[in-house]
């Protein structure tokens, strides 16, 4: 999830790589991230650098840092996203 974001639930799961780039739905890959973040990103205003498994890196559009998430936000955010793919792929 997105530094300084106060949204934690009606998340959206976020490919890190765009799944039409060979993006894969696994948690590794994939950030959630509020629907004015996840329009953010699409729109360039927001970037996100590096992975949950080894830490990101959110810029803005000029590429300065937000800040970096906790080791714990990364843990949440893999758990969250953990249970969105099982869920989705459960529905398919």
């Amino acid at each position: 999830m997105c530094p300084d974001c106060p949204h934690t639930v009606w998340l959206h799961a976020h490919h890190l790589t765009l799944y039409c780039q060979g993006g894969l739905s696994v948690p590794s890959g994939m950030v959630l991230l509020c629907s004015r973040c996840h329009r953010n990103v699409h729109r360039g205003t927001l970037r996100i650098l590096g992975t949950p498994d080894t830490g990101l890196d959110w810029r803005d559009a000029r590429g300065l840092p937000l800040g970096q998430a906790d080791p714990g936000t990364r843990q949440r955010s893999l758990r969250l996203a953990a249970r969105l793919v099982a869920e989705a792929v459960g529905s398919g």
